[in-house]
């Protein structure tokens, strides 16, 4: 009876991968629109599953928000709000010298797919990190004495500056100690983009200076649950509401079976 029952998961779903989960809420404001993120990412050696459901909230015309369009603006016909609700999913592929990233639309059963070279996946980590022509690198990061209670985590605040458009912004980012599961997604994390970029003469002279940074971050102040960042007009938070261990098939990480591949062009047009 067992035999059977492996069996048929085999042939049915393939090989099981253990992967960690977290859920998080994205929430942004601006003063003409609002929009709240519910996110589900799966995180696996090799492959992450990105699954989310927006619901954006318009506030009148945003171009009449711009600072060189009110006068041009102030005559038009007022425009009341406007609720849209939109569902994605994110598959990427961490694979040697580059990712290959499936944007996957339920709505319409397509997707694109779309490569990218490893070095480009370390630009987040280098929000953290300043690093000089020499490949030596030291943390961004602030410390403060402020703690508060996220969700069922206690969490230190630090100061992230970081440089936008040649402007200089602050980030605000809460870290906690209380979770080896969430470090352990964050190590995961950094592993699958070193697969990626681990041989690439450009940036591998000072990887290893990097990594023992972000390394000391983690050992310091322990794992992202909060980030709070404001750019142009607007405030994003994202919150870490939960994390926790599971296993899925082999094919929870590709396209799903009958959806085609789109033009992007082509798809932004239709909408």
């Amino acid at each position: 009876m067992w035999l059977m029952i492996l069996l048929l998961t085999f042939f049915g779903f393939g090989f099981s991968i253990p992967a960690i989960l977290i859920e998080k809420e994205v929430t942004t404001k601006s003063d003409f629109q609002e929009s709240y993120k519910k996110v589900k990412l799966y995180r696996a050696e090799g492959y992450e599953k990105e699954v989310w459901e927006e619901k954006t909230v318009t506030k009148g015309n945003p171009l009449g928000q711009l600072p060189f369009m009110k006068n041009l603006m102030k005559n038009a016909p007022s425009q009341g709000p406007q609720t849209q609700v939109n569902k994605g999913e994110k598959i990427t592929h961490f694979k040697k010298g580059k990712a290959v990233v499936y944007f996957i639309y339920p709505d319409k059963k397509t997707y694109g797919r779309q490569e990218f070279e490893g070095r480009m996946l370390i630009m987040g980590f280098m929000m953290l990190l300043d690093c000089n022509q020499q490949g030596k690198c030291k943390p961004k990061v602030e410390p403060t004495n402020e703690r508060k209670k996220i969700g069922k985590w206690t969490a230190r605040k630090v100061i992230v500056r970081v440089n936008m458009f040649g402007q200089t912004t602050q980030a605000y980012q809460w870290y906690t100690k209380d979770s080896k599961l969430l470090l352990e997604f964050d190590r995961l994390g950094m592993k699958n983009v070193l697969r990626t970029v681990g041989n690439d003469p450009k940036v591998s002279y000072f990887l290893k200076s990097a990594r023992k940074a972000l390394k000391g971050i983690r050992k310091t102040y322990g794992a992202l649950v909060m980030s709070e960042t404001s750019t142009m007009g607007g405030t994003t938070v994202e919150v870490v509401k939960s994390v926790k261990r599971v296993n899925v098939p082999k094919s929870f990480f590709e396209v799903p079976k009958g959806y085609r591949e789109y033009n992007p062009q082509m798809y932004f047009r239709q909408r």
